[in-house]
């Protein structure tokens, strides 16, 4: 999968867990969601998620892999076992949460992370901060 989906899926999830725990998910739980999910979209756990962009539906694949990663990572930071369902990836992450909803916000929450992305390396964009800089600086850039 690519990384912006992978890491929109953690910002996402992490999200959820914060809405989650104002309606019912156990704070416990719920916090360390929370951490795992930003491990996510801090790209630190991109080795766990071997699928591949193309799938079936509506990205069930994608969003039941980033539960399982986020779940597991939960327990190990609880010091339970990876696998143990201790945080269990439907219950605690899923929530309910439709991959019919999920993977389209996902794809938006990428789309808008590269535009974001793509503004701040545009070439035009890196001259005008070029000028902006020059103007100021003792010593001006050749340019």
């Amino acid at each position: 999968m690519h990384e912006p989906i992978i890491r929109s899926f953690g910002i996402l999830k992490k999200c959820a867990a914060k809405v989650n725990m104002e309606y019912g998910l156990d704070p416990s739980i719920g916090k360390v969601l929370m951490e795992a999910a930003q491990e996510v979209a801090e790209g630190k756990l991109n080795d766990h998620f071997p699928l591949v962009v193309w799938q079936t539906g509506r990205g069930t694949q994608s969003n039941m892999n980033a539960n399982e990663v986020i779940a597991n990572r939960a327990a190990e930071i609880l010091g339970h076992e990876r696998g143990d369902k201790f945080v269990h990836p439907n219950d605690h992450v899923n929530r309910s949460q439709s991959s019919n909803d999920t993977f389209p916000t996902v794809m938006h929450i990428a789309a808008t992370i590269l535009e974001m992305a793509t503004y701040f390396i545009n070439p035009f964009n890196i001259v005008i901060l070029l000028l902006n800089l020059n103007s100021k600086w003792k010593y001006r850039v050749a340019m």
